[in-house]
């Protein structure tokens, strides 16, 4: 449960830092690509 937990608070935050692209974190089901995205959004 803490998992989910960790996952939804990331999720929180991503759609209010990337409001546009939390879509993606959203519906993507792959942890690994979830994180992939979010740091190659923070890289730019």
């Amino acid at each position: 449960m803490r998992e989910e937990k960790l996952s939804g608070v990331v999720e929180d935050i991503s759609r209010t830092l990337f409001p546009d692209f939390a879509i993606i974190l959203y519906v993507s089901d792959v942890g690994v690509f979830r994180t992939e995205k979010f740091w190659e959004i923070l890289k730019k």
